[in-house]
């Protein structure tokens, strides 16, 4: 005997197989870069403010470092066949030194800030320009440091000794020795800055103080008062009138 066909279609054991699960669609990393790369456009124009101010700054602690070696008082040392002495211990020279860059360093935080704020004035303000001040005038002031001590007198006291005659006065070699001079620029830039927002922002007005709508409706629903005219009527209105009785005349005894 012949068997009957399978009227199951071929493909039926495929479709019975259980299928495995199809994986979630991933997003897209566009989508997921797209506010990154938004918040890096926004910070932009502050970065490339930071970096001109940055910049400036050391560019004219160029300037500043010439000055600061040309006016600076020299410490006078001299020397024998044995040691280098000062000239003039009790001198005041080193701490003059000291004094002459913290007054350079504020004359050039005083012109950093106000053009900074000259410049900016119009932005809507932002950390970017304190920020940039700090560490351009700290920049700034490093590079006046290091450039006066190298414009200055010969570094090796020993060999600088040895190049000159025997009790021969020569110059000691340009030092900071108060580092915390260095701050003097940052500190007067911000604070020139600070002043000047104060000075010359114009302010926002005011907001008109809104109706207190709460108080309006209690003095409305509060019963108003009456004049006394009136409120003398009202209660006579509501008072039970009273008839009077005619009195009986009295029987003669």
């Amino acid at each position: 005997m012949s068997s009957a066909p399978d009227p199951r279609p071929a493909n039926a054991e495929e479709e019975s197989q259980p299928q495995a699960p199809t994986p979630p669609a991933q997003e897209p990393p566009a989508a997921t870069a797209s506010p990154r790369r938004r918040d890096l456009r926004a910070l932009l124009p502050d970065l490339r403010l930071a970096a001109a101010i940055v910049l400036g700054c050391a560019l004219l602690g160029l300037a500043l470092g010439a000055v600061w070696c040309a006016i600076a008082p020299r410490v006078a040392l001299y020397a024998d066949t044995s040691a280098v002495y000062l000239k003039f211990p009790e001198g005041e020279e080193s701490a003059a030194t000291d004094g002459w860059f913290a007054v350079l360093g504020a004359i050039a935080g005083l012109l950093t800030g106000a053009l900074a704020y000259w410049l900016t004035r119009r932005r809507d303000g932002g950390a970017a320009v304190p920020v940039a001040l700090v560490i351009g005038g700290l920049v700034g002031g490093i590079v006046a440091w290091r450039l006066g001590v190298a414009l200055g007198p010969e570094q090796n006291i020993v060999a600088h000794a040895k190049s000159v005659p025997v009790g021969h006065v020569f110059d000691a070699p340009l030092a900071l020795n108060a580092k915390a001079a260095l701050l003097t620029w940052p500190f007067v830039a911000c604070l020139a800055v600070l002043l000047a927002t104060l000075a010359f922002t114009p302010r926002e007005p005011d907001a008109a103080p809104q109706p207190d709508w709460t108080a309006a409706q209690q003095s409305q629903a509060q019963p108003r008062p009456q004049a006394p005219e009136q409120a003398e009527q009202a209660q006579q209105a509501q008072e039970p009138q009273q008839t009077q009785e005619p009195e009986q005349p009295r029987r003669p005894e």
